[in-house]
């Protein structure tokens, strides 16, 4: 992963997968963290998609700075993610 635009994606593909509550007012370290809370240590039943998935979100760390507002896009993504339904098939 190169960016938080796509930590953010990635992190409402997992929200909607682990239904996650996220709210607009949210960073993204705290969606980051809410996912990686829900996310279950043992994957290997797991669709490759969906390990690769979580290991993206693990492993990345998103660059926000103190003090400074979340762009508007992060939300956008992270609802785009959210609002994904092909990977539905992928719900525990």
């Amino acid at each position: 992963m190169l960016s938080d635009y796509e930590c953010a994606y990635a992190c409402g593909l997992a929200a909607r997968l682990l239904n996650c509550p996220i709210t607009p007012e949210m960073k993204l370290s705290e969606v980051k963290a809410l996912v990686e809370a829900a996310m279950l240590k043992e994957q290997g039943d797991f669709d490759y998609r969906i390990r690769n998935l979580y290991k993206l979100i693990r492993d990345y760390s998103p660059v926000e700075r103190e003090g400074e507002n979340t762009p508007e896009e992060i939300f956008t993504l992270i609802q785009m993610g959210l609002d994904e339904e092909k990977y539905d098939k992928y719900k525990n």
